[in-house]
């Protein structure tokens, strides 16, 4: 791959020299003048196409633009070919580092001249997804000849909703669908596929529970807490994480066994509390005691009876 940060700097200090402004630019290419400015902030690079009249436009060369390297080498066998009407096929090794430079629909033709398809799967896929569209890269996913997890795990975010479930579902099918892997892909699934995935997984600890709790259900995360066994008690960092997606019926059954000495963490949790919750956590933790205590009852009464009318 193109050092991007590297190429934006040297079409930077080309223009510069050349005593054009990112508008002259832009005129002479052809393009907008924000293409001119994202190519030289480094948020995107000029396709292929553009590298010719690039260089004649800066007067330089295409190893200054790109840097000397076999990647460049390939970029110019692509232009001369473009320049001279020829078909020029690469091999999927020649086509993955200078796929930034391709567009989308390049890339795809690319791909299909190669002749072997196959030997995109793996890390040139990896590397290779951000550039294809999401229909080529849904196909190319489809037509893999194995499930490969940590291969969907790092396309997951490239990929359409239903190739990504499709594909865990076979895992899921042949037992080889770990929670580890799930639960990266769950941001890019909707929760029906969710749950379907988690049947027949026994998830009983709830530091694992807390890592999926926002991709969830709540009548599914309430029942996935309350197979857990808590034992002694939870951790407080782990019932905060929890308790913006639980019901208060159920965060209320967790605190059941837990003790919180700490006014501070226990107003962490109010906005989540019934409020006889609360009271009894307040009450519990022994920050109100003696005479504070009930005059805390008292108030507590009198804010009732008030409420009344």
């Amino acid at each position: 791959m193109f050092d991007v940060n590297q190429v934006s700097q040297r079409i930077r200090d080309a223009r510069i020299h050349k005593n054009m402004t990112q508008s002259n630019l832009a005129d002479e290419m052809g393009v907008s003048y924000q293409a001119v400015s994202n190519w030289e902030r480094g948020n995107s690079l000029p396709d292929i196409a553009k590298y010719g009249d690039l260089c004649r436009i800066l007067d330089v060369s295409l190893e200054y633009l790109l840097g000397e390297s076999e990647d460049t080498k390939t970029v110019e066998k692509l232009i001369e070919g473009d320049k001279n009407g020829d078909e020029v096929s690469l091999t999927i090794e020649e086509i993955t580092p200078i796929a930034p430079l391709i567009p989308p629909k390049g890339l795809k033709e690319a791909i299909e001249k190669s002749g072997d398809k196959k030997a995109v799967y793996g890390k040139s896929l990896r590397k290779i997804a951000p550039f294809l569209d999401k229909e080529t890269l849904d196909e190319l996913v489809r037509e893999m000849g194995s499930e490969d997890a940590h291969e969907l795990m790092a396309l997951a975010p490239f990929l359409a909703g239903g190739t990504l479930a499709a594909k865990l579902q076979a895992l899921h099918a042949q037992g080889k669908l770990e929670i580890s892997v799930l639960r990266k892909c769950m941001p890019f699934l909707g929760m029906d596929t969710i749950d379907n995935l988690l049947e027949g997984m026994e998830i009983t600890n709830l530091d694992d529970i807390m890592k999926i709790a926002p991709f969830l259900k709540r009548s599914t995360l309430k029942k996935m807490v309350e197979k857990c066994d808590n034992g002694e008690g939870v951790r407080f960092n782990v019932i905060k994480h929890l308790a913006p997606f639980l019901d208060k019926d159920t965060l209320s059954q967790l605190l059941e066994d837990t003790e919180i000495d700490d006014f501070q963490k226990i107003a962490e949790l109010a906005p989540f509390l019934h409020s006889k919750t609360l009271k009894d956590l307040i009450l519990k933790s022994g920050v109100i005691s003696g005479n504070r205590q009930k005059k805390f009852e008292e108030a507590e009464l009198q804010f009732q009876e008030d409420w009344k009318y």
